[in-house]
């Protein structure tokens, strides 16, 4: 009978010892989370907005995102809207990121400033009348030259530093390049950005397109040694649904259309999307399309267009598209 207790208490002992060993084994770490990238600026206008984004690992994370006084949109994502307050003065986001082995923190601190104060026009003072001299009758009169003011033409590379810079936006329909419903996009100038809201699904156009497009009223530009357009975009955080982009080139008196085809998905980062001119892609108008392999006049460019189709095409896609740094590379630039 003894040597059977013995078996069992060994047996008992090496349970124990082993849950011992278990307790004992290495845990999860707390994630491990990156600097809250910010942009455009940590310096902000107030009401203006900004994106968040940070980045992290470590296991079942999850995201809860806080702000002292703005207001943030989809606080539970890896990156947030962050619209800072009507009032001026510092205000703090936070990020906690929980995860299996903890909680880690980060923060960053917005200084919210109020917009510029116009300077005041001063009323001119007034210059006394003087008597005039006479003038003998065989002097003779000489006019005064008028020169006109120059109108600004709009010209690249476009950086939205100052403005919308003669952009502007539309919704058409694939078939036309007439606008169907102006109410489906609103072009506004966000921080040195140009930003477009497309909500498809508030057009009749068949299989809509929606577009930032730029005319030269000054005359035709000449992209003869251009070889590349390329621009800077991305996908609002807040939005949901996929959306791909193209561009179209309008030439000529007769306004012939050049459509790309290579699409390029725009995606939730900065991104600069390429599109070279001369590749066999383009397409124009006429009686019939025809894939040529050139941009039909290329000394007299009139619009240039830079257009967004929801992925896929007949999906109704709601949400914010920003770009930024429309450019031009030419012969030279591209060696």
């Amino acid at each position: 009978m003894f040597p059977r207790y013995r078996v069992i208490g060994t047996l008992v002992s090496l349970a124990f010892v082993v849950g011992l060993l278990g307790a004992c084994g290495p845990k999860p770490e707390p994630p491990q989370v990156g600097e809250i990238s910010v942009k455009p600026s940590t310096t902000i206008l107030v009401g203006e907005s900004a994106s968040l984004t940070t980045t992290a690992s470590g296991q079942d994370l999850q995201f809860k995102w806080t702000a002292s006084r703005g207001t943030l949109l989809s606080p539970t994502a890896p990156s947030v809207l962050y619209t800072a307050p009507d009032s001026p003065g510092p205000d703090t986001v936070t990020v906690e990121v929980m995860g299996k082995g903890g909680t880690t923190i980060q923060s960053v601190t917005f200084e919210v400033v109020p917009p510029p104060t116009p300077t005041p026009t001063l009323a001119p003072t007034p210059t006394p009348t003087e008597t005039p001299t006479a003038v003998p009758t065989d002097a003779p009169t000489v006019m005064p030259t008028h020169t006109p003011t120059a109108t600004p033409c709009p010209s690249f590379p476009f950086d939205f530093d100052d403005g919308v810079q003669g952009w502007e936006a539309a919704v058409y329909s694939a078939s036309s390049f007439w606008p169907e419903n102006e109410t489906a996009i609103s072009a506004l100038y966000d921080s040195e950005r140009l930003r477009g809201d497309f909500d498809f699904g508030r057009t009749t156009a068949d299989s809509p397109r929606a577009t930032f497009y730029v005319r030269f009223p000054c005359g035709h530009e000449d992209w003869t040694s251009v070889v590349e357009l390329r621009f800077d975009a991305i996908i609002a955080p807040e939005t949901e649904g996929d959306i791909k982009a193209t561009v179209v080139v309008k030439t000529g008196d007769d306004l012939c259309y050049n459509e790309h085809g290579l699409f390029q998905f725009v995606r939730r980062e900065w991104t600069s999307l390429a599109f070279p001119l001369n590749v066999n892609r383009y397409h124009h108008g006429g009686d019939s399309d025809a894939y040529d392999g050139s941009l039909i006049g290329r000394d007299q460019v009139v619009e240039l267009h830079l257009v967004f189709i929801p992925s896929p095409d007949d999906a109704r896609f709601a949400g914010a598209v920003l770009i930024d740094n429309v450019r031009l590379v030419e012969q030279s630039q591209s060696q």
